[in-house]
């Protein structure tokens, strides 16, 4: 493999755990979803989604293996 390549796949290689959010809180089966993707052993990219994803954000970056926090917060979320 190149150097340039290896680069690349170490660049992208995150996991990313799609946490959904209640409030300011992620919800309890996120919770085991981020779980999940701490034993693949990667750094860990969390994309929040509610309507109030942005709240919850400081919390969330602060869990371990956390590297990278994504935020998608739009009403259209109330439903879920």
């Amino acid at each position: 493999m190149s150097h340039g390549l290896l680069r690349a796949v170490q660049r992208y290689s995150h996991t990313l755990a799609l946490l959904e959010t209640s409030g300011s809180k992620v919800t309890p089966s996120s919770l085991s979803a981020l779980t999940a993707a701490k034993e693949i052993k990667k750094p860990i990219t969390a994309l929040l989604l509610g309507p109030d994803a942005a709240s919850a954000a400081p919390s969330v970056a602060e869990l371990e293996g956390i590297e990278k926090v994504l935020v998608q917060s739009d009403e259209r979320y109330e439903h879920y």
